[in-house]
């Protein structure tokens, strides 16, 4: 099956946001040390990705030998997944595998092109084909930014280098993957791979269940969702369809493996995130009334994430599936880290 470019596979279809202007007291030093991409690294907060810390008191086994073991495991079956779903042919038409060098190719042509499609963007109209290439909660993180900034008065610009001499050669890629995520449930249920919401039952470090009460649709109600998680593999459910127990207050909910087994049956979103290498960031701030230069500033991109994020599919990725971007800089994953070292709060 032939596996179309990432930047042409982009659905088109997403609302438009609305022209309401955003204002702000902040000046423009302060909106570009909030904005989703941390463009001054000196002064910027700390953003956990996925397995980077342990909470305090893991044993050294578990931190040494059980951690990685499980981890490599859950990616092993992540790369199968995925070279199983999705072929990419070459030249002479014969398959090869997907993942992880055309995922490099087509994350190292994304990147360029969402800094591009950022420059001088007002927040507000969709003109930049934005849509097609982030998901939802992305782009409205991105937009909310570049309100504030248009409504202040000023307008900000990239300017995106990747230091790869031949992108054909896995060893000159600036990604490098890292962690393969499966969220299984059906179309109507698993629409992200970046579910937030509190954990309500623990099982371990790694196995626990999350309420979520994100909408389905945007713009929709409250949804009433659960999200069964196993090191890397996401279950999303609504409450009726697992039997739960409770356990002194708390909800208690362990799928066994043929409700896990039917829920893959459903079909999944996979989420891959990355690091990037070998890349800067040039950004310049500017008035636009009269177009003077405020600031300007050179970002060193080494180490920073971004997770790719697939369209919900069924057994084999469609010839017109996409991927999109779903976080950068951990500017959505790092909350949503903080949220899972929680202590689980009672269930209501």
């Amino acid at each position: 099956m032939q596996t179309r470019g990432f930047l042409t596979t982009f659905s088109l279809g997403l609302p438009r946001f609305s022209s309401t202007s955003t204002t702000s007291s902040l000046t423009p030093h302060q909106l570009l040390a909030s904005y989703p991409i941390r463009l001054r690294p000196s002064e910027a907060v700390d953003r956990p990705g996925y397995f980077e810390r342990y909470p305090p008191g893991t044993s050294l086994l578990e931190r040494g030998l059980l951690m990685p073991f499980r981890l490599q495991l859950a990616q092993m079956a992540g790369k199968g997944f995925l070279n199983n779903r999705i072929n990419a042919d070459t030249a002479d038409g014969r398959a090869r595998d997907f993942f992880p060098r055309q995922f490099q190719k087509g994350v190292s042509q994304a990147l360029p092109t969402l800094f591009n499609r950022l420059s001088n963007w007002n927040g507000i109209d969709d003109n930049k084909s934005l849509s097609p290439l982030v998901t939802p909660d992305l782009l409205s993180a991105f937009s909310k930014s570049h309100k504030a900034l248009k409504a202040s008065g000023h307008s900000l610009s990239f300017r995106y280098k990747a230091n790869i001499a031949n992108l054909d050669s896995t060893d000159t890629f600036p990604i490098f993957p890292t962690n393969i995520w499966l969220t299984f449930g059906s179309p109507q249920n698993a629409t992200s791979t970046l579910f937030r919401g509190p954990v309500i039952d623990r099982n371990h470090l790694i196995i626990f269940t999350r309420r979520v009460n994100t909408p389905k649709t945007p713009d929709g109600p409250p949804s009433d969702r659960r999200v069964f998680r196993e090191i890397c593999f996401e279950y999303v459910y609504e409450p009726h369809e697992l039997r739960s127990e409770f356990d002194d207050g708390k909800e208690v909910v362990v799928p066994d493996f043929e409700w896990k087994r039917s829920w893959m049956d459903k079909g999944a979103k996979v989420g891959v995130d990355s690091v990037v290498s070998g890349s800067t960031l040039h950004y310049k701030l500017t008035r636009d009334i009269d177009g003077v230069l405020v600031e300007e500033g050179h970002v060193d991109l080494a180490g920073m994430g971004i997770r790719m994020e697939s369209s919900h599919f069924i057994d084999e990725f469609p010839d017109n599936g996409v991927w999109r971007i779903a976080d950068v800089d951990n500017c959505l994953i790092a909350p949503r880290v903080l949220e899972e070292e929680r202590p689980p709060i009672l269930s209501v």
